[in-house]
């Protein structure tokens, strides 16, 4: 008889504590995996700027940038806020809405094939808008399960929960500043791009080639970038062309990436990685890929995203 007061006594306690720990949990996954993403897009503030744009939802150069420094400093803000419990009834629903616009996002480049990467977690993991998208899903309701069910909400001592979620809000507040170039971003949002007809072409630490003296044509492109891949065989035909100036290329992305384009594309012409700062100075608010005409160091035409056919190439070099 005791034994059975016992168990039964027992069950409804054990039943309880999943219902009162398992939303808990199931919202600390999603705020660890916000917090993740939140911190890898403020250590890599330039990659994620670029996968704002690349949606081509939003399309002030300044608009992007304060876009991306907000979303991020959001991320790991509500990241931790979930870790911890903190006011999960403001909390969780905050984050739900926050991966609804990530769903609706995510399904818009799915539809439109505007980029082939979510831009979730920079280059630490690649994931393709399908994929982002049926993930988000699958946080978003377990999210709305959480939302259901939590109803604890305990205070820790000396506002501990206040204190981890307002040190999560100033780390994504201040390292793209710290950390990343975000004020010369800015800048180079509000000056605008290197101009035609007089601003020179300036490479730092550039030793492979004299830009300074002579006719060159410069791709800036980007690894990773589909339409710089679809322009690939417009590109090799302007580097073939024998009558046109010496044609490079530069970008950003690590050796290994650059090594591994080579061997997807044999392009006609030679690749270099430059600093972040050249590259975001270089690009200003075009897009990629950007064709530069230098003449004697200083930048003669520019043509943004669409590949300039041959003939325009010789009007502007004057062959």
């Amino acid at each position: 008889m005791s034994t059975e007061n016992t168990h039964s006594g027992n069950g409804p306690t054990i039943s309880r504590r999943i219902k009162s720990w398992v939303p808990i949990i199931l919202s600390g996954i999603v705020g660890l995996v916000l917090l993740f993403a939140g911190l890898q897009k403020a250590f890599e503030i330039d990659l994620f700027i670029r996968q704002i744009r690349d949606y081509e939802i939003i399309t002030d150069p300044l608009l992007v940038i304060f876009s991306a420094w907000v979303l991020l400093t959001f991320e790991c803000c509500l990241g931790a806020a979930l870790i911890v419990n903190f006011h999960p009834k403001i909390a969780v629903p905050a984050g739900g809405l926050l991966f609804l616009i990530f769903i609706s996002a995510t399904g818009y480049a799915w539809a439109t094939g505007v980029t082939d990467d979510c831009g979730c977690f920079g280059s630490w993991v690649e994931r393709t808008p399908q994929e982002a998208m049926l993930e988000d899903i699958f946080l978003f309701a377990a999210l709305m399960i959480a939302w259901k069910f939590n109803r604890s909400f305990r205070r820790w001592p000396f506002f501990i929960k206040e204190l981890l979620t307002a040190m999560a809000f100033l780390a994504g507040l201040s390292l793209p500043v710290t950390a990343g170039p975000l004020l010369d971003r800015i800048d180079t949002a509000i000056t605008g791009p290197v101009k035609e007809g007089f601003e020179p072409f300036v490479l730092k630490d550039f030793p492979y080639k004299d830009l300074s003296v002579g006719r060159h044509i410069i791709f800036i492109l980007a690894t990773d970038c589909s339409h710089c891949r679809e322009e690939m065989d417009n590109l090799n035909m302007i580097a073939e062309d024998k009558t046109l100036p010496e044609v490079i290329s530069v970008c950003i992305n690590d050796q290994k990436q650059i090594e591994d384009f080579i061997f997807d594309f044999d392009p006609a012409f030679e690749i270099y990685q430059i600093n972040s700062n050249d590259f975001w100075r270089l690009l200003g608010d075009g897009e990629i890929p950007r064709t530069i005409l230098v003449n004697d160091g200083i930048i003669v035409k520019i043509w943004d995203f669409v590949v300039p056919d041959t003939d325009d190439l010789k009007t502007a070099s004057g062959i």
